[in-house]
Formats: structure tokens, sequence, C-alpha cells
């Protein structure tokens, strides 16, 4: 396995390696730039890599090792000895179809040698929460996934996927990983802290959260912001919801996107389930730093060797980018802390990670660093 990083602006950063070019190349690219610009960069690629796997997704900021970047695209080529891919992609025309969507991606890439699933998806036209179920679903335990939600810098349905040479909007690509020579570690970790008592989630239609123990679910959370309440909609990205377990445990994260003040609602990114319990959370810095290597640590807790070549796929929520701001590198930087040695990274800022658990079922996170890191051995 070989792996190379590039970055363009308005030119590459260096020269594309036509030679990394196979039918087991994968290339990944996550994108900031106008459409015109994305475009001349495509076909760029398109000609360099002819015979590859192309896949990628709109982002809210790229990482590219250590820099936050802006209005750029980040690429990731990784050629492959001795380790076979497939694409596959399903298109969801309604919400309702996001849960079979998910199984019959699985089911495109299931076959006996599967190891691994990466996914990327459109935003406000797929239930995300759906779509992993539906993944688990059709996949067997033993087989991980990981993934993003495309960002849109939070330009509410603008954001795209790229595969098989075309844009999409309400898709989703996967790239299926097979052979005994491919290892793949994952880890998504958050960072964030508790705030308040646990709330009981007594109505909620699609992504839309209206009562928080039979009390309206806006007036509850403005009580909480206090003074910040004044800053909403844009504060509740800094004051996301945790998701809890029968234990009071945290399991997941959802941001708040929109309010409805005639509704004294809040507009989920994604659906939860009525019943479920749930606890306001807020930022500390070194916490979320200590998370983003947490993540890099649980990636490589199976044994990745420092001699061979090492991939890095990151996907960090935008809404931690928003809150960090200057101090934003510094949770990459903790991740290539923590990864082997010369280790190559490009990532994206997302509307939500994808990663599988212990128990290999995934899930759609928020807030979270998510990492997927790859060796050939």
């Amino acid at each position: 396995m070989k792996t190379e990083i590039y970055s363009y602006q308005k030119e590459w950063n260096k020269q594309l390696d036509p030679s990394m070019d196979s039918k087991e190349t994968l290339v990944l690219l996550f994108s900031s730039i106008g459409q015109e610009k994305r475009n001349d960069a495509l076909k760029d690629l398109y000609n360099a890599f002819p015979n590859a796997y192309i896949i990628g997704c709109s982002s809210s900021g790229e990482i590219y090792q250590e820099e936050i970047c802006h209005h750029t695209l980040s690429v990731m080529v990784i050629r492959f000895e001795r380790t076979r891919l497939a694409l596959a992609s399903v298109s969801i025309e309604a919400v309702s179809e996001t849960y079979q969507a998910g199984e019959a991606l699985a089911r495109q890439l299931l076959q006996e040698d599967l190891r691994h699933l990466f996914l990327l998806s459109g935003q406000w036209e797929i239930d995300a929460t759906a779509l992993t179920g539906g993944i688990n679903a059709a996949l067997p335990s033993s087989v991980p996934a990981t993934g993003g939600v495309a960002g849109d810098d939070m330009k509410r349905g603008s954001s795209w996927i790229l595969y098989d040479g075309k844009v999409a909007h309400s898709e989703v690509a996967a790239i299926g990983f097979y052979g005994s020579s491919i290892r793949i570690g994952y880890g998504c970790q958050a960072g964030w802290d508790r705030l308040g008592l646990e709330r009981k989630v007594t109505k909620i239609r699609g992504k839309e959260l209206f009562t928080l123990d039979n009390k309206p679910a806006l007036e509850i959370y403005k009580r909480y912001l206090g003074e910040r309440a004044k800053d909403l909609p844009s504060a509740a990205m800094l004051f996301p919801l945790a998701i809890l377990d029968d234990r009071g445990e945290e399991l997941k994260i959802r941001d708040i996107f929109e309010i409805n003040e005639s509704n004294q609602s809040l507009i989920l990114n994604d659906s939860i389930s009525e019943g479920t319990y749930v606890s306001l959370m807020f930022a500390n810095f070194n916490r979320l730093v200590d998370g983003a290597y947490s993540a890099a640590k649980e990636a490589c807790a199976s044994g990745f060797r420092e001699d061979l070549d090492t991939a890095v796929i990151a996907i960090s929520c935008i809404a931690r980018k928003q809150l960090m701001q200057q101090r934003t590198e510094e949770e990459v930087r903790a991740v290539l802390e923590a990864l082997p040695p010369g280790s190559h990274m490009v990532g994206f800022y997302s509307n939500g990670e994808i990663s599988s658990s212990r128990s290999k079922l995934c899930s759609l996170y928020n807030q979270t660093m998510t990492l997927t890191v790859i060796q050939e051995h």
C-alpha cells in the first residue's frame, strides 16, 4: 500500500503522481471550493487516475495533516497491493425510504471477505440514523462501518457527494474493502460535558422535538441557556443534546440546527426516538482536544505497525470547529501525536459522523472527532 495526499486551491500543492493509478486505487476528496474550481481539480484527478475509485463530498472546512483549510480541496490517494475495492450507491427520494436504502447499500457490497465499509452521505433528504440502522441490519456484526455526512458551511441543502464521475445530493455512496491484508481501525470521541437534569423526549416528529417532560422543548432549552438564549439559533451549535442510555450514560450527541418559536420546538440534525432521555451539553476546550487524542488512540488500539504506510481519514463536526475557532488545529495536532509516525491524514468538517462501536454496529454521531485508520499488512 502506498499513500499520497494533495491540496488544491488555485493549483495543486504538488504534482499528481499517475503511477498511483490502478483498479485498486482509492481517491478520497473533500472540498469547500466553488463549482468551477472544483471541476478543474476533478478533471486533473480523472486524467491522473482514470482507473481509480474516486469518491468524496462537500465540507465545512478541510483537514490536511495538521492544517485546517478553507475553500480548498483535500485529496488522499491510496494504492493497495493486496486489497480489493468495490463501490456501491443508493438514491433516496423520500426520508421514509432511508432504512431500506441502507440495507440495499450494504447488500451491494456484502461478500464473504468484506472487512470494512466507508460511506459518505448527503444531508437534509436523508435520515442518517435510519440509514445506519439499515446498514446494521444487512452487515454481519464482524464488519464495521465508518464515514460521515457531507458538510455545507451551514447553508442548508447545498451539500453534495461525488462518485462514479457525478455529483449528487440525495444519495449515499460507499466503498467496500476486501481481503485479509487490510487492517482498518476506527475511533469516535466527543469530549463535551453534561449540563442540567435528564429530560425525557415526550413528543417528536421526524427531526422536530416538541416537548421534554411534556413541556415545550424550546422553553426548557432557553431556560438553560440564560443570557445566551438571545443568540439563538446560532448559539444552539454550542449546546447540543446528549442522548442517554438506560443508565444515564452518554450514547451519542445530537446537534440543534434551528428553533421554531411558533411551535416552541427544536429542529435537530437527525431523528431520535420518543421516550429517549436527553441532557444538555456544553464545551470544555481541553476535553475536546483530549477527545480527539482518545479517538486516535482508540483507532490504533488493535496494533498498527510504525514501519508501514498509514492512511487516516479524519471527520470532525462543524460545531467543534465553530466553537474552537483559532484553537481548532489543536485537535488535529493531538490526533497526529497519537498516530503512527509519518501518517498521512486528510478529512473534513461534517454535519454528522458515522462510526461503529465496540459491538461493531454503526451509528450516527455529532460533535465528535471520528477517525478511520488504514494499513495493509
